[in-house]
């Protein structure tokens, strides 16, 4: 549990990194939707789109945690799959939330990319 507290602050610390990075570095308006032919057709404040990749990273690392601690120790999947199904079960959560809780610093890195 001391392993994923310390990712869930690094995570949230490079968000905050790269947030104020794209807030320096960006125009006040940058494009976040394009159409099929790689036109801009949706465009928003800077800050708005950073809260946004800010909110969702927050969002996914409550959800993590909570998975986390619900899957550590349940009982009816550790008879139904056994001790070494619960830890399968428990390492699918954690991996998933892991990577679902990168979505802010990836939403960041593709505005500086493509604005």
């Amino acid at each position: 549990m001391e392993h994923r507290k310390k990712l869930s602050i690094a995570i949230l610390i490079i968000t905050i990194i790269l947030d104020i990075v794209c807030l320096v570095a960006l125009p006040s308006t940058i494009a976040v939707h394009w159409d099929s032919a790689g036109t801009a057709n949706g465009f928003l404040p800077t800050y708005q789109a950073v809260l946004i990749s800010t909110a969702s990273t927050l969002l996914c690392l409550l959800v993590w945690a909570l998975l986390c601690n619900r899957f550590q120790n349940v009982p009816t999947l550790k008879i139904a799959l056994g001790e070494l199904g619960n830890k399968v079960v428990y390492g699918i959560v954690y991996s998933l939330g892991l990577i679902f809780s990168c979505v802010g610093i990836v939403v960041n890195i593709a505005f500086l990319l493509l604005n």
